[in-house]
């Protein structure tokens, strides 16, 4: 009478649907050897929900993983790095992936984790760059030198300064954003693109005229910047991806980001 139940259960834990939840460990020396595994083979392990995304063949264009903090996404891709890795043909020379993030602690760790994965042997085939290094790589190759940083304090200073001597009644933050969010993002380089540039989201509406006096102290403030031969980190991304688009000769094959 107990053993249908029991018949039962192994064949629960066993199905294929509960792969994710449970694995049945067969024997003693099974047992131990999972538990004699360092804790650095364990932040690479994957649900295999995670590993139908990290090792799909080729996706239709790029692809977006979506998850909360905790979720995995970060192991999802670094398993998608050797995923691509090792679909790359043998003769490829130099590091043909590029796995990017925002910040450079997180790149030394994901840099562990692929060297926890596939070793050196996969660390030879993936860069590992935050975001800032890759675009001033760009520029720096594009332009024979590298791009100049302006001090966060140095720029404030400068855009207080222009906005002081055109006499423009704005916060020098609302000025910034405006040249970020508006004239950066939308590639703007002349003062009719601004005028007829969509605003939608700023809050503050400009009409013509407080869009000229706010164009003056954008050209007198990024004219000053060029003077001192320096840019932001946004504007050495913005050229970074402008010589990108007009290149043939692509740096990376893959990118992960």
């Amino acid at each position: 009478p107990t053993a249908a139940p029991a018949a039962t259960t192994s064949r629960a834990v066993t199905a294929p649907a509960s792969g994710g939840q449970f694995h049945v460990v067969e024997d003693q020396a099974e047992l131990s050897e999972m538990l004699a595994k360092p804790l650095a083979i364990w932040r690479t392990y994957l649900h295999p929900t995670q590993r139908a995304a990290a090792y799909k063949g080729n996706y239709n264009g790029p692809a977006r993983v979506t998850g909360g903090a905790g979720t995995g996404k970060t192991v999802v891709a670094v398993h998608r790095a050797k995923a691509l890795a090792d679909t790359l043909d043998p003769s490829t020379r130099g590091k043909p992936i590029l796995f990017t993030t925002f910040t450079r602690n997180l790149a030394q760790a994901i840099e562990q984790d692929l060297a926890a994965l596939g070793g050196s042997d996969l660390l030879a085939r993936v860069d590992v760059l935050n975001v800032d290094r890759v675009a001033h790589q760009v520029v720096a190759d594009a332009e024979g030198s590298a791009p100049g940083i302006i001090d966060p304090e140095v720029m404030r200073t400068v855009w207080q300064t222009a906005l002081d001597e055109i006499g423009v009644d704005f916060q020098v933050g609302f000025v910034l954003q405006e040249w970020e969010q508006i004239v950066l993002a939308q590639g703007i380089d002349s003062r009719d693109a601004y005028f007829t540039a969509s605003r939608a989201g700023r809050g503050v509406p400009l009409d013509r005229r407080a869009r000229a006096r706010v164009w003056k102290v954008i050209e007198a403030a990024t004219g000053e910047m060029t003077r001192r031969r320096q840019r932001t980190f946004l504007q050495v991304a913005d050229d970074a991806a402008g010589y990108l688009a007009n290149s043939t000769v692509k740096p990376y094959e893959h990118i992960i980001v």
